[in-house]
């Protein structure tokens, strides 16, 4: 099996990092959801998850409303932990099912 050129295209277009795969793999064992504690996260960490979530793959919900949260984490970690506790959830978007989706065929075909 091949990975065709649409799908080709559009993973070159996210342009992936190494964590941002890696990432994705995990979440997608799990269910399509981790816990997150935003409070023991280095910066670099927040930085990169709030990428994942400009690039549509993930949203950050309050597990307990599961109401989304539109704030960015760098420089709002104090206020989003203030309002939701110190426990959040990052879920895969459909985007970020399909992107994974479409490396698990990669790594198929060429596996």
């Amino acid at each position: 099996m091949s990975i065709d050129k649409l799908q080709a295209g559009h993973l070159r277009q996210k342009l992936l990092s190494t964590w941002e795969i890696q990432k994705l793999a995990e979440m997608s064992r799990r269910g399509g959801e981790v816990d997150m504690h935003p409070t023991q996260y280095t910066p670099d960490t927040i930085r990169r998850i709030d990428q994942m979530v400009e690039k549509g793959l993930v949203v950050i919900v309050d597990p307990a409303s599961r109401g989304r949260i539109t704030l960015p984490l760098a420089g709002n970690v104090g206020r989003i932990t203030a309002r939701c506790g110190s426990r959040i959830s990052l879920l895969m978007t459909d985007e970020g099912r399909a992107i994974q989706a479409s490396l698990d065929m990669t790594v198929k075909a060429t596996g």
